[in-house]
Formats: C-alpha cells, sequence, structure tokens
C-alpha cells in the first residue's frame, strides 16, 4: 500500500529523495497505521515562482514537494532506527547529568573558597567554555563536585568561589559517594 505526503519549503521541508527512509508524523500528515518510518518510492518537485502563500508554499515563491511512501522494511529502516536509539540514549545521559548537577548543587555545600581536586567529567552539551559559561563535576576521593562557570558579563563574580583562570565559578561539593560517583561517569559518556 503507497501514500501520498506533501512539504514546502516555505515550512522549512526540503524534498525527499527516491530511497530515503523518513519517520512518520505529523511533519508530513502520515497516519499512524502506515508504520512508524517510510520508504519514499517516487518524488515530485514544483515550482512556484510568486503568490506561493496562495498555493500553500509558506512564502511568496518556492517548491511545493510530494512523494509516494509505503512502510519501510525492518531491513530498510535500521539505519534510522539505530541513530535514532543513539539519540534516545544521548538524550538520556544528558538528562541525567543534568538531573545529578542539580541534586548536587542545590543541597552541596559551598566553602567560601575552595579548591576541588580530582577527575573533572564534562557536563555533555554544556561544557566550561571560554565565554564563562558551562558545567562540570570534579569526582574527587572526598568529594564530589557540582561547578557552574560564572564568568560573564552580568554575572555576579562576588559568589564565585572556585578559581578557573577567568573570573571564576561557583562549586558545590557532597561527600564522596562511589555510587554516584558511577552514576555520573555513565550518563556524562552517555550523553557525550
Amino acid at each position: 500500500m503507497t501514500e501520498k505526503i506533501h512539504g514546502a519549503s516555505g515550512y522549512g521541508c526540503d524534498g525527499w529523495n527516491v530511497g530515503d527512509v523518513i519517520r512518520n508524523g505529523p511533519h508530513i500528515h502520515g497516519r499512524k497505521e502506515w508504520g512508524e518510518y517510510l520508504y519514499v518510492e517516487a518524488t515530485k518537485e514544483r515550482w512556484i515562482g510568486e503568490d506561493g502563500m496562495s498555493f500553500g508554499v509558506g512564502d511568496e515563491s518556492g517548491y511545493l514537494y510530494s512523494a509516494t511512501v509505503r512502510t519501510a522494511t525492518d531491513e530498510e529502516s535500521k539505519p534510522l532506527r539505530e541513530k535514532d536509539e543513539a539519540h534516545r540514549k544521548r538524550s538520556d545521559g544528558r538528562k541525567k547529568c543534568k538531573e545529578l548537577f542539580r541534586t548536587i548543587f542545590a543541597e552541596g555545600e559551598a566553602p567560601e573558597v575552595a579548591d576541588p581536586l580530582g577527575e573533572e567529567v564534562p557536563m555533555p552539551g554544556n561544557p566550561m567554555n571560554i565565554y564563562g559559561g558551562g558545567e562540570w563535576f570534579i569526582v574527587g576521593t572526598e568529594s564530589i563536585w557540582a561547578i557552574r562557570n560564572n564568568g560573564r558579563d552580568g554575572d555576579a563574580w562576588s559568589a564565585n568561589n572556585v578559581g578557573t583562570g577567568g573570573a571564576g565559578a561557583i562549586g558545590r561539593c557532597v561527600p564522596f559517594d562511589a555510587e554516584l560517583a558511577k552514576s555520573i561517569r555513565d550518563a556524562a559518556t552517555k550523553g557525550a
């Protein structure tokens, strides 16, 4: 069974190629019963040079796209399914890191001046940067730190208790816990 899907350049669609495997969803107005992944069998594009808003282009001029699709086989959809699974795992790792960071930052002690020593574990998706932003962990032998860079223009630098070579950062720590340390490392690895 084949079905038709449509898109327009003014709405961010770039069209499709024969042989593409795409995700089914509301952005292509696909129905659930078509399956999660669709195989593109044929394509068409039409240029609308003026009055494109009247024709559904989403802009004054642009392309209207259409494709004939069918439900993709497991073999055809395997690369995209694997990519989606890797993305889900990375996203889960980043969420877990943020959750662990927030917990340590909320419940941890904030010494007036700190020099945390240990293994630096960058925050996936938000590592320390030269602009005074970013977050990271330091897993030491006696404590685990959540550190937020606080060196941007407009930041309250007087709150900083950790030196960074720049304006500084705010660090909070909890006593070392092997299970917490493992969770941080695992989540950071998964989220990287």
